[in-house]
């Protein structure tokens, strides 16, 4: 009782001084809107398929699909588009693609329609229920692929505020390829050739939207003291706890997503791989499951800690990694690796309502990765990195029991 009272006392300090921000910063509304969240907890209820929401509207008010897609996009997007802020300001206000400073109206609003249109319908796209989502349309995959790729290109805008240019170039190329594969499952049957075509067609236009040289934000100790960075007065003023949450929001949160259909996808891989050699699907998902706990023992032997500014150390060995590279090994070994095992636990249990030791132990590494990762990013206390990331997992579970069918069958 006194944690809740705690949390909506945090909640309303962060009304008041979101409101003050309203009034008298005119061009932090984004990150204004932010505050307003209930907590990291809201954004995953984002990845909640929009069918839900639309099913809500168009049973109980009577409006039509179209409108109720529209509906659940405009849902959708308004809490995917806050923790992507980080792609919208910069730390010294600069272009992403340049040096120049940008204009903040124009930009900003090309930029939000982009990730407004692109997020809300590739979540109803990519994880909505085809037989709902009705569209008059003869050629329904051309117009997921658009979507898709205009959602691998706005991953590629956001990644090259946050990582190095190498590290971009290794994850966006994989990023792309992703709703592709998707889409194709969707499908059901498709052309091997036809699928490795589009694919390079999708890197190709990934690598030659980096050819710009980008401007980095983070390189040093000297960047933070930079002039744009000392007149911000939004994070000098704000209070710690506000400064950790902006902090998680802008910088870790918006790629849950992205990694989690990356993960998606390579399981989804994984499980057609094996069906080659002929094994059925209960086969294919428990091998893959192995494979992924496999991967994630290793992952976890190789993540980095940051320790200082120039070099992060691994959490067992004591190689020194560059710290231009910390946020990539982040994402490859805890999250990457960690949702691929959620995922491992989730499609055995939706599909077949088999629990097995494999899909109980994938969830108890995904709980573990999920703890260090909250723990390395926030930078909040191991208590509280704990409590976040059972609430998640809380939230995960309800979901998962959401998509089984009445009365255990299937």
């Amino acid at each position: 009782m006194q944690c809740c009272g705690t949390f909506f006392w945090l909640r309303f300090r962060y009304f008041l001084y979101a409101c003050r921000l309203l009034i008298f910063r005119r061009w932090q509304w984004l990150l204004v809107l932010s505050l307003l969240l209930p907590g990291h907890a809201l954004l995953t209820l984002a990845s909640i398929p929009g069918r839900f929401l639309n099913l809500i509207v168009a049973e109980n008010i009577g409006l039509t699909d179209r409108v109720g897609i529209l509906l659940s996009a405009l849902m959708v997007a308004c809490l995917w588009i806050i923790p992507q802020t980080k792609a919208l300001r910069g730390y010294d206000n600069r272009s992403f693609f340049s040096t120049e400073p940008l204009s903040k109206t124009l930009l900003t609003t090309i930029t939000a329609s982009l990730i407004l249109f692109s997020d809300s319908f590739f979540l109803i796209l990519a994880l909505g229920n085809p037989d709902i989502y009705r569209f008059d349309t003869p050629n329904l995959i051309a117009l997921k692929l658009f979507i898709f790729v205009l959602e691998a290109l706005n991953f590629v805008i956001i990644q090259l505020g946050v990582v190095e240019r190498n590290a971009t170039l290794i994850i966006a190329p994989v990023i792309a390829i992703v709703p592709l594969a998707l889409s194709l499952q969707k499908v059901g049957s498709f052309s091997t050739w036809g699928f490795l075509f589009t694919s390079l067609t999708i890197v190709l236009s990934s690598l030659l939207s980096l050819s710009r040289p980008i401007t980095q934000h983070n390189k040093s100790q000297n960047d933070a003291r930079a002039p744009g960075h000392r007149n911000n007065s939004l994070m000098r003023n704000a209070p710690p706890y506000l400064r950790i949450q902006i902090k998680a929001l802008t910088e870790h949160f918006f790629l849950l997503p992205f990694i989690t259909l990356v993960s998606s996808a390579i399981l989804f891989g994984t499980t057609q791989l094996l069906k080659v050699f002929n094994y059925d699907d209960r086969t294919s998902l428990t091998l893959a499951t192995g494979l992924s706990v496999v991967a994630m023992t290793i992952g976890c032997l190789y993540r980095p800690l940051k320790k200082s500014h120039d070099h992060a150390r691994t959490f067992i060995l004591t190689i020194p990694v560059k710290k231009s590279y910390w946020l990539f090994h982040d994402i490859i070994f805890v999250n990457f690796l960690g949702i691929s095992i959620f995922l491992a636990f989730i499609i055995p249990v939706s599909t077949h309502h088999h629990f097995g030791f494999l899909n109980f132990f994938a969830f108890f590494l995904y709980f573990v990765s999920l703890i260090s990762t909250l723990r390395i990013t926030t930078m909040v206390s191991q208590r509280h990195s704990v409590l976040l990331a059972v609430c998640i997992c809380l939230i995960w579970a309800s979901l998962i029991t959401s998509f089984l069918p009445a009365g255990g069958g299937t």
